[in-house]
């Protein structure tokens, strides 16, 4: 019970930041960045809480200054983005983590982590026709991960990957396919581009790896869940995985070709 009463409300407040955008999705974003943070101390070698409330300082300050100046990154700052994100696939592919034994380094990259996905939320829904670009985004993201689980349920057969077990091949499949179908019925009943329809699927693939990235960091660490601070659902990072992977690719795409 506890966990669809977490789930409401998580679809209510989330539903309501995300039509409004601007000022409410902002203190969203900054809120639940914050405890992310806390969970990254908590969750990995980072153990200094002087460093934790270094990176939510930093971490508001920089947010904040993206809300008052309305910026929008540009084309070196997204080089940037790719660089860290170069870095998680790395770390996926190799099943290791790296800079473990230095923490600037390893600090910068969990930073890194939680900033460009949240930021690049907040940015997507800033940018023109953001209503209905974080709309598929997280359309997406939410029938991948549904029609994964259930589809795993009740087909699955080949597993995913080491990392987390219990994924299979053909949930992740349904899943994909469910985003797409859902996105095309959206596509054609507004009669928007068939293009969110790509999108969709390429969201919902990055999206399925996102959440693959997070269990191996839990699993290098031998921890379950992120944190208890949503009941039922685990802690932030465990429900914002998938958004915090696929964002900057998706922010990227918006900036270099829309």
């Amino acid at each position: 019970m506890k966990r669809i009463i977490t789930g409401l409300v998580l679809i209510a407040v989330g539903g309501y930041v995300l039509t409004n955008g601007a000022l409410p999705l902002m203190l969203f974003l900054m809120l639940i960045g914050s405890l992310a943070f806390y969970e990254v101390r908590s969750i990995t070698d980072l153990k200094s809480n002087i460093t934790m409330v270094a990176n939510i300082v930093f971490y508001l300050a920089t947010m904040g200054y993206i809300y008052l100046f309305n910026v929008q990154f540009n084309k070196p700052y997204v080089i940037l983005m790719g660089i860290f994100m170069a870095i998680y696939l790395y770390e996926y592919v190799k099943k290791s983590l790296v800079f473990r034994t230095q923490p600037f380094l390893n600090n910068l990259k969990y930073f890194s982590y939680v900033y460009f996905g949240f930021s690049s939320i907040y940015l997507i829904r800033e940018s023109q026709n953001g209503l209905l670009l974080i709309g598929v985004f997280f359309l997406s993201i939410w029938a991948t991960d549904v029609f994964a689980y259930y589809g795993g349920r009740t087909f699955g057969k080949t597993a995913l990957s080491s990392v987390s077990p219990k994924k299979t091949v053909e949930g992740t499949v349904s899943g994909v396919l469910a985003a797409g179908l859902i996105v095309f019925g959206v596509c054609k009943a507004y009669d928007l581009s068939y293009i969110f329809v790509f999108a969709a699927f390429i969201i919902g693939l990055m999206g399925q790896l996102g959440d693959l990235y997070e269990s191996l960091i839990k699993r290098t660490h031998n921890v379950k869940d992120s944190s208890n601070l949503l009941p039922g659902h685990g802690g932030i990072l465990d429900r914002a995985d998938n958004s915090l992977f696929v964002a900057p690719i998706v922010y990227a795409m918006v900036l270099l070709f829309l």
